[in-house]
This record gives C-alpha cells, structure tokens and sequence, in this order.
C-alpha cells in the first residue's frame, strides 16, 4: 500500500464519520483533520478551515426573522476566499457558514 492510498482511506473514513453530525460537530471535526494533514496550527489550517459567525443579538430574533448563509467554494478554493463575502454578509445581520 502506498502513502496515497493511506491518506485517501483515512479521508473516506473521516468523511463518512462526518454525515451525522450537526454543523458544530462538523466545525470540530474538520479543524482536527486539517491539523492531521497539514500539521499543528499551520497559517495553512487558519486559511482552509471552515468557519460560523453569529451576528449578535442574532438568537434573540424571531425565528422567521433570522436570516442565514451558507456559502460554498469551488473545486479548486477554500473557506478564505468567502472571507470578504462573509463578512459583508455578517455586518448586513446574517449567519454565516461556510464549507
């Protein structure tokens, strides 16, 4: 067995862990995969790691009044390049997830 066919068992092992849980479980689980496969607090584990933001005072609005977004990268990006994105829609009162 080579390296690579390693890495991609523990990926789709990793992977198929991933689909019960909720978004928070999700957030977690990611970061401690990212540090597996790039290292401990690399810059790079900053850049690529999904990422929630709350506005505030955002789960004291009525739930038809909360507003939320869900922005999803291309095949080749990562969570970094929704960054601007994000943050706009944060200041406009929105929840932000990203992949």
């Amino acid at each position: 067995m080579d390296d690579a066919w390693i890495s991609r068992q523990r990926l789709l092992a990793w992977q198929e862990k991933q689909l019960s849980g909720d978004f928070n479980h999700y957030l977690s689980s990611s970061k401690i995969a990212l540090r597996e496969f790039h290292g401990e607090n690399t810059p790079l584990l900053q850049t690529i790691a999904p990422f929630e933001w709350i506005p505030p005072g955002f789960f004291d609005k009525a739930p038809d009044k909360r507003r939320a977004v869900l922005l999803i990268h291309g095949l080749l990006g990562s969570p970094a390049q929704l960054y601007d994105l994000g943050q706009t829609f944060l200041q406009h009162g929105y929840l932000v997830r990203s992949v």
